[in-house]
């Protein structure tokens, strides 16, 4: 994010800046998981994927119009040769030059498990102790669950809904306490692949929810 440089329109200052952000965190004991959205871009026609190569990029309808699981207009073509280089080199490039801790994968399931499997491959040869997260689902499904047999840790909607039945009055306390207290997802297999919360990003919070 450009604007929190001393200089936002010199592109030095911003990768000299950014690179000092992360090595000052982890001088402080602080480790640096960054967000990445793959699965869409913001525009679609005028996006500089589309520039290149026009509807390459992209996923088709049989329509001819781009497919939308992403709920944001488009979703990236993540089966596509180039998309996929695309995907792992910038990650291993974050990884290597700028020393990323980790990957937040926005709605997994867009990208597939293939393709964060080749990704994990990767970013473990570059670096061993990768954090790797994915929202395990899209506006078209779920990951498959053996994504429990990858390094991935997924956010779990199944505690968040339970959570949010439970303050509208529904479900087991017993089942809430377990919660707090860690327990795992049982679509999980081991205890660090369960990210257990309550709410996030976008628009629609906890409090839109219960209201």
């Amino acid at each position: 994010e450009g604007s929190y440089s001393t200089n936002p329109a010199d592109g030095k200052v911003r990768i000299r800046e950014f690179k000092q952000l992360v090595k000052t965190l982890h001088a402080n004991g602080l480790r640096v998981i960054m967000d990445v959205v793959y699965n869409h871009t913001g525009a679609t026609l005028e996006s500089n994927f589309n520039q290149i190569f026009p509807e390459y990029y992209y996923r088709m309808t049989p329509r001819g119009g781009f497919s939308d699981a992403s709920a944001c207009g488009n979703e990236t073509a993540s089966e596509k040769p180039m998309m996929r280089k695309f995907m792992i080199e910038s990650t291993k490039y974050w990884a290597e030059e700028y020393h990323i801790d980790g990957f937040r994968f926005d709605l997994g399931e867009l990208l597939g498990i293939n393709l964060l499997s080749e990704i994990e491959i990767e970013l473990l040869k570059v670096k061993p102790d990768i954090i790797l997260i994915a929202e395990p689902w899209s506006f078209r499904g779920r990951l498959p669950e053996k994504i429990n047999q990858t390094g991935y840790s997924l956010w779990s909607d199944n505690c968040r809904e339970k959570l949010l039945n439970f303050v509208r009055g529904n479900g087991k306390q017993c089942e809430i306490i377990n919660l707090l207290k860690g327990r795992l997802d049982g679509q999980n297999t081991h205890p660090w692949q369960s990210i257990n919360y309550l709410e996030s990003h976008d628009d629609l919070t906890f409090i839109d929810r219960l209201c």
